[in-house]
Parts: C-alpha cells; structure tokens; sequence
C-alpha cells in the first residue's frame, strides 16, 4: 500500500452513489448480480462476502444511476468479475 498526502482542492468532481452492485461469481464463470441499496459500503461488502462464501467469489462495485436512458455507472471497489472469474479458474 502507498499513501500520499494530497490537496484536496484538486477535486473537480464529486459523486454520491445511488447503491451497489454485487456480483456473485461462481465456478463455472457463472454470475448473479444484484442491485443492493439503502446500506453502508460495509454492510454492502458483507452482504457480498457471505454470498461469495457460498459461491466462489464476489465483486463489490458503487452503483451510479443518473447515466441517460436507464443505464448505470459502476466504479469497481474489488476486483471485477472477470479477475475473480480466472482466480476461481487457476
């Protein structure tokens, strides 16, 4: 890990997510994904991890939902499905 002291005025833009997205990653590279909302980032992480136990894998990302016609904004807070997905491969 490397931290860094930085400005905090170098910020041009901040957001405050709508929820989460969970991916529940299975053997296989199976996956389920679930919007999970009105939580903490913790109890989001936690919903993950117990599901995850049972699965294979999860990812956790922040869910923005303001994207034009319906869509979504996900910023990864684990690795994506895909790295969890070749980790449950090897």
């Amino acid at each position: 890990m490397r931290v860094t002291q930085v400005d905090e005025r170098t910020c041009e833009h901040e957001m405050n997510a709508d929820g989460y997205r969970v991916a529940v990653v299975y053997p296989g590279r199976r996956v389920a994904t679930f919007d999970v909302d009105e939580c903490s980032t913790q109890e989001a992480r936690a919903w993950a991890e117990a599901r995850g136990d049972e699965a294979g894998g999860f990812s956790l990302a922040a869910r923005f939902d303001h994207v034009p016609k319906g869509g979504v904004t996900l910023m990864w807070l684990t690795p994506p499905p895909e790295d969890v997905m070749e980790a449950l491969d090897a």
